[in-house]
Protein backbone atom coordinates (compact mmCIF):
# COMPACT_ATOMS: atom_id res chain seq x y z
CA UNK A 1 0.00 0.00 0.00
CA UNK A 2 1.28 3.07 -1.00
CA UNK A 3 1.04 6.36 1.06
CA UNK A 4 -0.94 9.47 0.35
CA UNK A 5 -0.20 12.81 0.71
CA UNK A 6 2.49 15.31 1.71
CA UNK A 7 4.63 14.79 4.69
CA UNK A 8 6.52 17.28 6.49
CA UNK A 9 8.97 16.12 8.62
CA UNK A 10 10.83 17.96 11.82
CA UNK A 11 13.59 17.41 14.66
CA UNK A 12 15.25 19.31 17.49
CA UNK A 13 18.23 21.74 17.03
CA UNK A 14 19.92 19.40 20.42
CA UNK A 15 19.84 16.64 17.52
CA UNK A 16 23.16 18.61 15.84
CA UNK A 17 25.22 18.12 18.85
CA UNK A 18 28.95 18.07 20.24
CA UNK A 19 28.56 14.30 20.68
CA UNK A 20 28.63 14.65 24.58
CA UNK A 21 26.96 11.64 26.46
CA UNK A 22 26.89 9.58 29.82
CA UNK A 23 30.08 7.95 28.96
CA UNK A 24 31.70 10.83 27.29
CA UNK A 25 33.02 14.70 26.62
CA UNK A 26 32.27 16.32 23.46
CA UNK A 27 33.51 14.62 20.32
CA UNK A 28 32.93 17.87 17.42
CA UNK A 29 32.83 21.56 17.43
CA UNK A 30 30.01 23.01 18.36
CA UNK A 31 27.70 24.37 15.16
CA UNK A 32 26.09 27.81 15.59
CA UNK A 33 22.23 27.80 15.80
CA UNK A 34 22.11 29.83 12.41
CA UNK A 35 23.94 27.36 10.98
CA UNK A 36 22.13 24.33 12.22
CA UNK A 37 19.01 25.76 10.44
CA UNK A 38 20.72 26.31 7.28
CA UNK A 39 21.17 22.15 7.26
CA UNK A 40 17.20 21.49 7.98
CA UNK A 41 16.35 22.86 4.31
CA UNK A 42 19.53 20.91 3.16
CA UNK A 43 18.47 17.22 4.38
CA UNK A 44 14.33 18.00 3.40
CA UNK A 45 12.65 19.55 6.87
CA UNK A 46 10.64 21.60 7.38
CA UNK A 47 9.89 22.43 10.63
CA UNK A 48 11.86 22.82 14.02
CA UNK A 49 10.82 21.37 17.47
CA UNK A 50 12.23 23.68 20.45
CA UNK A 51 12.60 23.69 24.22
CA UNK A 52 12.00 27.16 25.52
CA UNK A 53 15.74 27.66 25.91
CA UNK A 54 17.07 26.77 22.45
CA UNK A 55 14.38 29.86 21.32
CA UNK A 56 15.43 31.94 23.95
CA UNK A 57 18.64 31.27 25.91
CA UNK A 58 19.35 32.09 29.79
CA UNK A 59 15.31 33.07 29.66
CA UNK A 60 15.44 33.07 33.42
CA UNK A 61 17.49 35.91 33.58
CA UNK A 62 15.22 37.93 30.97
CA UNK A 63 12.32 39.82 31.30
CA UNK A 64 8.60 38.72 29.37
CA UNK A 65 9.22 41.50 27.05
CA UNK A 66 12.75 40.54 26.02
CA UNK A 67 11.93 36.82 25.74
CA UNK A 68 8.94 37.88 23.36
CA UNK A 69 11.46 39.95 21.49
CA UNK A 70 14.06 37.26 21.04
CA UNK A 71 11.64 34.65 20.16
CA UNK A 72 10.08 36.93 17.28
CA UNK A 73 13.38 37.38 16.12
CA UNK A 74 13.71 33.60 16.19
CA UNK A 75 10.96 33.66 14.13
CA UNK A 76 12.17 35.93 11.39
CA UNK A 77 15.43 33.67 10.94
CA UNK A 78 12.84 30.18 10.68
CA UNK A 79 11.17 32.62 7.96
CA UNK A 80 14.38 33.28 6.27
CA UNK A 81 15.25 29.71 6.05
CA UNK A 82 11.59 28.67 5.01
CA UNK A 83 10.82 27.16 8.25
CA UNK A 84 8.32 26.83 10.74
CA UNK A 85 8.12 26.14 14.50
CA UNK A 86 6.92 22.54 15.15
CA UNK A 87 6.76 23.02 18.60
CA UNK A 88 8.00 24.48 22.37
CA UNK A 89 8.53 22.63 25.24
CA UNK A 90 9.54 23.76 28.77
CA UNK A 91 12.69 22.53 29.41
CA UNK A 92 11.93 21.57 33.20
CA UNK A 93 14.77 18.87 34.00
CA UNK A 94 17.45 20.84 33.88
CA UNK A 95 16.81 23.95 36.42
CA UNK A 96 17.82 23.08 40.38
CA UNK A 97 13.87 23.82 40.89
CA UNK A 98 12.42 21.32 39.09
CA UNK A 99 15.06 18.25 39.97
CA UNK A 100 12.36 16.45 42.12
CA UNK A 101 9.78 17.76 39.24
CA UNK A 102 8.08 20.92 37.94
CA UNK A 103 4.61 20.63 38.98
CA UNK A 104 4.58 17.79 40.80
CA UNK A 105 7.31 18.99 43.76
CA UNK A 106 6.57 19.25 46.86
CA UNK A 107 7.64 22.40 47.18
CA UNK A 108 5.23 24.88 46.29
CA UNK A 109 7.84 27.29 45.49
CA UNK A 110 8.91 25.25 42.77
CA UNK A 111 5.63 24.36 41.81
CA UNK A 112 5.20 27.96 40.82
CA UNK A 113 8.33 28.33 39.03
CA UNK A 114 7.24 25.28 36.73
CA UNK A 115 3.73 27.19 36.07
CA UNK A 116 5.66 30.78 35.49
CA UNK A 117 8.06 29.19 32.92
CA UNK A 118 5.30 26.45 31.54
CA UNK A 119 3.36 30.20 30.69
CA UNK A 120 6.54 32.04 29.30
CA UNK A 121 7.01 28.63 26.86
CA UNK A 122 3.45 29.77 25.52
CA UNK A 123 4.46 33.34 25.13
CA UNK A 124 7.71 31.87 23.28
CA UNK A 125 5.46 29.33 20.90
CA UNK A 126 3.43 32.28 20.08
CA UNK A 127 6.05 34.61 19.01
CA UNK A 128 7.23 31.39 16.93
CA UNK A 129 4.08 30.97 14.95
CA UNK A 130 2.60 27.65 17.01
CA UNK A 131 0.00 26.71 18.56
CA UNK A 132 1.31 23.82 19.82
CA UNK A 133 3.40 22.81 23.29
CA UNK A 134 4.68 19.40 24.00
CA UNK A 135 5.10 18.94 27.74
CA UNK A 136 7.48 16.28 28.25
CA UNK A 137 7.60 15.27 32.47
CA UNK A 138 10.80 13.82 32.40
CA UNK A 139 11.50 14.50 36.15
CA UNK A 140 7.43 14.42 37.75
CA UNK A 141 7.03 11.48 39.92
CA UNK A 142 9.11 8.76 39.88
CA UNK A 143 9.95 8.90 35.97
CA UNK A 144 14.01 9.03 37.24
CA UNK A 145 14.09 7.58 40.44
CA UNK A 146 17.82 8.38 40.46
CA UNK A 147 17.04 12.15 40.69
CA UNK A 148 15.29 11.47 44.01
CA UNK A 149 17.34 11.41 47.44
CA UNK A 150 16.46 7.80 48.90
CA UNK A 151 17.19 8.81 52.22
Amino acid sequence: MIMQGTFRFSFGPWNIHEGADPFGHEVRRSIPFNKKLAFYKQMGFDGVQFHDDDAVPNLSEKSATEIIKEAEQVKKTLDSHGLVAEFVAPRMWFDPHTIDGGYTNNCAKCRKYAIERSKRTIDIAKALGTRNIVLWLAREGTYIRESKDPV
